[in-house]
C-alpha cells in the first residue's frame, strides 16, 4: 500500500513573513474501489466526499495521483519551481511516475503565469508529460479529475505556501457523475473553448458549477439559508455582482440567520466590502496577521459550497475558468464549520488549525462472506510542524470483533505511519448489502460499523487554551462499513 507520506492576478505573491502554527495533522480519508482496489469479496463504489484542508491537502493528493490506474487531467493556474519545495517536486514526481505506468497525464496551465510555471512545465516536458499553455480565458481553477471517478477542487495551489502555510480549503469527490461534469469542463479548458456548456447539474446532492454559474450557485444558497451562513474567503471586493451578494447576506441576517465572514486581511482588496458588512450588523472578522487566509469557503445549514471562486467580478461574470461545488451531506458541512469555528473563536482570527485529524483507509465499504476474517490498512500521517503522541482505538460491534494496530504512536514532524483494523464476524445471520448515508448518518440493517478513533494523547501546552475550543481538533473518528452477503 502506498504511504500518505497566495496568490494575485499578474505574479505569484508569497508571504515569507506567515509561518505555519499546525502541529500535527492525522489525514484520513475512505477512498474507494477505483483507488484503493479491494480487499475480499467486492469492495462497492458508492458517492463518497472527503474534505481536504490545509496541510492535509498534500498527503491526500499524492496517494491518489501515486494511484492512479488510468487517467490524471489537471487544470491549473500554475506549478512553482519544483526544485524550490519537496512538495511540489514530490507531486511533479508522482505526475511523471503515472505517466511512465501508462496512465493519461495531461496538464494545462494558465500562459499569464508562465514565467511562475516554467521551471515546472520544462520538468515535466522533459519526462514526457503532455503539458500545454491554455489559450482561453484565464484560469483560476485547481482542479484534478482521475480515473473518471475522482475529483480534487478548492483553493489550494500548486506551490510551497499552498501546500504548508496558507489556510487553505479544497475537497475530493469521488462520484462518476460529479467527475463526468468536471472533465469536460478540462476538456473546454484544455481545447481553449471558453464554455463547455453544462450549466448547474446535480448529482447525488452534490451541485456542480462552474465560471458565472458559481455566482447562481451562491445567491441561491445564501436565499435559502435558515440558520447559518459562515464565509472564509481570500477575497471579498466592493463591486458588481458581489454588492448583490453582500446585501443578501443583509438581508439574511435581518432574517434572522446567523452570518459571520471572515476576511484576509488586506484592506485594499476587502475594506470596502467589510465596511459595509460590519455597518449593516453583520459579524465580520479579519484573519491573522500571522497567516495568509485563501480560502473560498461558504457554510450554510446543512451544506457547503467549496471551490476557487473569489467573490470579484471577474470570477462570479465569467471572465475566468473557476469550478466550485454545493455539497449537501450534513457530516461533510459539519466538518468545514469546525473547521470555520476554530478561526471564529479564537482570539486571533483565522490562524492555521493547529490540528486536524484524521485516520485514512482505502476501504471504507467492504463486502465479505460467511465468518471471513479481514484486515483493512489504516494510514496514519503527520502533516504538521510539529510531533506528538496518539492513542487509537477500535469499538467492537455487535455480530464483529474488533482489533486495531498500532493502539498508540508519536509521530514526528512530517513522517508517516500504517496499521490496520482487524476484523471477524461472529455472526451466522447473514444480511442484505447496506450503503453509508453520508448525510444523515445512519443505516439500514446494518451487520457492523467499525469505529476507528484517533486521539491526541498530550496538546502542546503553548497552545493548549485554543486547541481545547473544539473537540474535533483533538479527535476523529473513522467509520467503516462492514456488510456480509450470502
Amino acid at each position: 500500500m502506498t504511504l500518505l507520506v497566495g496568490e494575485k492576478r499578474g505574479g505569484y505573491v508569497s508571504h515569507p513573513s506567515k509561518r505555519s502554527v499546525i502541529l500535527l495533522s492525522i489525514i484520513a480519508l475512505a477512498m474507494l474501489a477505483p483507488i484503493g482496489g479491494t480487499v475480499s469479496g467486492q469492495v462497492n463504489s458508492y458517492t463518497y466526499i472527503a474534505p481536504l484542508a490545509n496541510r492535509g491537502y498534500f498527503s491526500i493528493v499524492k496517494y491518489v495521483l501515486d494511484n492512479a490506474k488510468v487517467s490524471i487531467h489537471a487544470a491549473l493556474m500554475y506549478i512553482t519551481d519544483p526544485s524550490s519545495s519537496a512538495d511540489i517536486q514530490a507531486l511533479c514526481d508522482a505526475l511523471i511516475n503515472a505517466k511512465n505506468r501508462g496512465v493519461d497525464v495531461k496538464v494545462v496551465l494558465e500562459s499569464d503565469y508562465q514565467s511562475t510555471s516554467q521551471a515546472a512545465y520544462d520538468y515535466l516536458i522533459s519526462a514526457g508529460v503532455n503539458v500545454i499553455w491554455d489559450t482561453g480565458k484565464f484560469i483560476h481553477a485547481k482542479m484534478l479529475v482521475i480515473d473518471g471517478q475522482t475529483v480534487i477542487l478548492g483553493s489550494t495551489n500548486c506551490c510551497n505556501y499552498a501546500q504548508n502555510y496558507n489556510n487553505e480549503v479544497s475537497v475530493l469527490m469521488n462520484e462518476t457523475g460529479v467527475a463526468c461534469y468536471y472533465k469536460q469542463c478540462f476538456n473546454a479548458v484544455w481545447n481553449g473553448v471558453d464554455d463547455p456548456g453544462l450549466g448547474i447539474q446535480e448529482f447525488n446532492n452534490i451541485s456542480c458549477a462552474y465560471d458565472s454559474y458559481t455566482y447562481d450557485l451562491i445567491r441561491n444558497a445564501i436565499l435559502n439559508a435558515q440558520t447559518k451562513i459562515y464565509i472564509a474567503i481570500y477575497r471579498m471586493y466592493y463591486e458588481d455582482p458581489v454588492t448583490t451578494l453582500l446585501q443578501d447576506l443583509v438581508d439574511a441576517k435581518n432574517r434572522g440567520v446567523d452570518v459571520r465572514v471572515i476576511l484576509e486581511d488586506n484592506t485594499y482588496a476587502n475594506g470596502d466590502a467589510y465596511d459595509y458588512l460590519s455597518s449593516n450588523g453583520v459579524s465580520v472578522k479579519w484573519d491573522s496577521s500571522d497567516i495568509l487566509t485563501h480560502d473560498k469557503l461558504i457554510v450554510v445549514d446543512d451544506t457547503v459550497i467549496v471551490g476557487d471562486t473569489n467573490w470579484g467580478s471577474y470570477y462570479l461574470t465569467g471572465l475566468d475558468y473557476t469550478v466550485s461545488a454545493h455539497i449537501k451531506y450534513a457530516k461533510i458541512a459539519a466538518y468545514y464549520e469546525d473547521y470555520f469555528l476554530q478561526f471564529w473563536n479564537s482570539g486571533d482570527p483565522a490562524v492555521e488549525p493547529y490540528y486536524l485529524p484524521h485516520v485514512f483507509t482505502p476501504m471504507p465499504y467492504v463486502e465479505v462472506y460467511g465468518a471471513e476474517s479481514l484486515d483493512i490498512p489504516l494510514v496514519i500521517v503527520n502533516g504538521g510542524e510539529y510531533g506528538d503522541s496518539y492513542a487509537i482505538t477500535a469499538v467492537d460491534q455487535v455480530g464483529w470483533t474488533l482489533s486495531v494496530t498500532p493502539t498508540s504512536v508519536y509521530l514526528s514532524s512530517d513522517s508517516s505511519t500504517t496499521g490496520s483494523l482487524s476484523f471477524t464476524s461472529t455472526s451466522s445471520d447473514p444480511s442484505n448489502v447496506i450503503r453509508v448515508d453520508v448525510a444523515s448518518g445512519s443505516y439500514s440493517s446494518a451487520v457492523g460499523t467499525a469505529y476507528i478513533k484517533v486521539v491526541n494523547v498530550a496538546l502542546v501546552p503553548e497552545y493548549s487554551d485554543t486547541l481545547l475550543a473544539l473537540s474535533f481538533l483533538t479527535a476523529v473518528a473513522l467509520t467503516v462499513v462492514i456488510v456480509r452477503r450470502n
